[in-house]
C-alpha cells in the first residue's frame, strides 16, 4: 500500500479545496469581524469544497479497479457522489443568487443550508476517503 497517494490526494485535492474557507477565515480576521457570530458566511465555501472534492473523487472512481470488484459498492458511491455535484452546484448558485438578490428575492432559510452545506461535505469527504483508500489497496 502506497501512502504517497493518499498523501498526494490530501495535500493537493482536500487542503487546496479547503483553501478559500481558509482565504475567508483570515480576511474576516483582519477585518476584526468575529466569524461565529455569523456562522454562514462560510456555506459557498463549503459548497466549493464539495464540488471540487466530490468532482475528484469521480474521477478516480473512474480510473481504477473498484467497478470490476465491488461493483455494488461502486455504483452506490458513483451515485452519490454525481448527486453531490449536482445539489452542490445547483446550492452554491443559490447562495450567490441570495447574496446578490437579499433575502427578499430568494426567501431561504440560510442557517439549514448551512447545516446541510456541512452535511454534504462530510459526505463527500468520507466516500472520497472510502475511494482513495480502495485504489491505495489496489496497488
Amino acid at each position: 500500500m502506497r501512502k504517497d497517494i493518499f498523501f498526494t490526494w490530501f495535500l493537493y485535492v482536500v487542503l487546496i479545496s479547503l483553501l478559500p474557507l481558509g482565504i475567508n477565515a483570515i480576511l474576516h480576521f483582519l477585518a476584526d469581524q468575529s466569524i461565529f457570530v455569523q456562522h454562514n458566511i462560510f456555506m459557498g465555501e463549503v459548497f466549493f469544497f464539495t464540488l471540487m472534492l466530490s468532482a475528484d473523487t469521480l474521477k478516480n472512481t473512474n480510473n481504477n479497479k473498484m467497478a470490476e470488484k465491488v461493483k455494488t459498492v461502486y455504483n452506490i458511491a458513483y451515485f452519490t457522489l454525481f448527486v453531490l455535484i449536482i445539489f452542490s452546484a445547483i446550492l452554491f448558485g443559490l447562495t450567490v443568487a441570495s447574496d446578490i438578490f437579499g433575502n427578499e428575492g430568494l426567501p431561504i432559510n440560510k442557517s439549514r443550508l448551512y447545516i446541510f452545506s456541512i452535511i454534504m461535505g462530510i459526505s463527500s469527504f468520507m466516500v472520497g476517503l472510502y475511494v482513495k483508500i480502495w485504489d491505495m489497496m489496489q496497488i
